[in-house]
């Protein structure tokens, strides 16, 4: 006869006891999804090296306008990509949560290329690409005050410049409400 334990610890339980543990669970999955939103503990004047060893290495590493840059992104799905810039003596200078909407508006169309919309945005959530229609969408996941949201770069597969951008909230996170 197999036992299970867990189910047995369960009768046991007092309601009280029942909706405590249901309400640390509840408070335990909140904080977990809230750490993906949070700045990584790091301050201008911290050191490449300091920064390695408290983060780990950087999901992206580039040159952007003559600084080095390291990329932090949570997840391929995740809603952050956290940017930190190095000055010359390879300290960071600033930390920068670079998926936002005013950057995604930013982008110029006919203008900007895939490098710039790399270098602005990093790494996106999703690449797909439309060969009949001529096109590549870059997908970004961000948080806009308290909605997600979804940010789309147009890139023209022949010339490589930015057609167009588009907002909109993430459908995984929103619900239609009908009457």
């Amino acid at each position: 006869m197999v036992k299970f334990v867990g189910l047995d610890l369960l009768k046991e339980m007092t309601l009280k006891q029942s909706l405590n543990t249901l309400i640390s669970l509840v408070v335990l999955l909140a904080v977990a999804g809230c750490a993906q939103f949070q700045a990584p503990t790091t301050t201008p004047g911290t050191s490449a090296n300091d920064v390695r060893a408290r983060l780990g290495a950087p999901t992206e590493m580039r040159t952007v306008g003559g600084a080095k840059v390291w990329d932090y992104a949570n997840g391929p799905q995740g809603f952050t990509t956290w940017r930190l810039t190095f000055d010359n003596a390879d300290r960071v200078a600033k930390v920068d949560q670079i998926l936002t909407a005013s950057r995604i508006n930013s982008l110029k169309a006919n203008q900007d290329s895939r490098d710039d919309v790399a270098n602005l945005l990093g790494r996106p959530a999703d690449m797909s690409k439309y060969g009949n229609a001529g096109y590549e969408v870059w997908t970004y996941r961000f948080i806009d005050v308290q909605d997600r949201m979804l940010g789309d770069v147009f890139i023209d597969s022949a010339t490589g410049r930015v057609k167009a951008t588009t907002i909109y909230r993430d459908p995984a996170y929103s619900s239609a409400i009908t009457s």
